[in-house]
């Protein structure tokens, strides 16, 4: 399956929206951290769509790290 599929906007559960979007530094460091440690916490899905992770998601596209 191509999880890249799910950072995008339309693979994400209308309750991921309590939480906001990460820019700017927030999100950069997020990447590095992603580059330097891997995915600590794993994305959760319901109804196969990402329910909780899609900032850590996004930034493992950005890193070029697979989530495991």
């Amino acid at each position: 399956m191509d999880w890249k599929r799910y950072c995008q906007p339309n693979q994400w559960h209308e309750a991921a929206n309590l939480f906001p979007i990460l820019h700017g530094a927030e999100f950069t460091s997020l990447v590095q951290d992603i580059r330097d440690n891997g995915l600590q916490n794993p994305v959760v899905l319901l109804d196969d769509k990402v329910l909780d992770g899609r900032n850590r998601l996004r930034a493992c596209a950005r890193a070029e790290r697979k989530p495991t």
